[in-house]
């Protein structure tokens, strides 16, 4: 993950009030923070999902962004993430389920029957930021302690860029 990627991520998860290390958490785990492949080419999973935050095609088209541009990629998937924390009342375990797997399929299904890699998903990513599907909070990693302060630094250097 570029420290432009993570600007990207800080400036996006303040603008629509999602906590800073879910969203980078999630751009993390759906493309390591990347949006070009090794190629050059924009990243893009067998499903057809692209760019930093894997958004499919019309996900992107409902949102109003160009997957393929790095800052649009990024601003409509933290505002997904957002409309899914919204949508399911701030439980992060749903919403990263929708994200995943689809809104419909978490609706219909809750919290139980998911896919073995919606289950590692949601695991992986609270376990990234130090919670659990419980809803309990272990102590944070040493890794997501290193995150959230290097997410915070670079959060205040990007207010200075732009007051200055």
């Amino acid at each position: 993950m570029t420290v432009d990627v993570l600007a990207l991520l800080n400036a996006a998860a303040a603008e629509y009030n999602v906590p800073p290390a879910l969203a980078i958490a999630v751009a993390n785990q759906e493309s390591g923070g990347n949006q070009y492949n090794s190629e050059g080419g924009v990243l893009t999973s067998p499903a057809g999902a692209l760019g930093v935050m894997q958004l499919m095609p019309a996900t992107a088209a409902g949102l109003g962004v160009d997957p393929t541009d790095t800052a649009q990629n990024v601003q409509g998937g933290v505002r997904y993430l957002a409309q899914l924390l919204n949508q399911f009342n701030g439980d992060q375990t749903l919403a990263l389920a929708a994200y995943n797997w689809g809104p419909a399929n978490v609706q219909k299904n809750g919290a139980s029957n998911w896919p073995a890699e919606t289950a590692n998903y949601v695991s992986s990513i609270l376990d990234s930021i130090g919670a659990t599907i419980d809803g309990s909070s272990p102590a944070p990693s040493t890794g997501s302690l290193v995150a959230l302060a290097l997410a915070g630094a670079l959060t205040l250097l990007l207010v200075e860029r732009l007051t200055s």
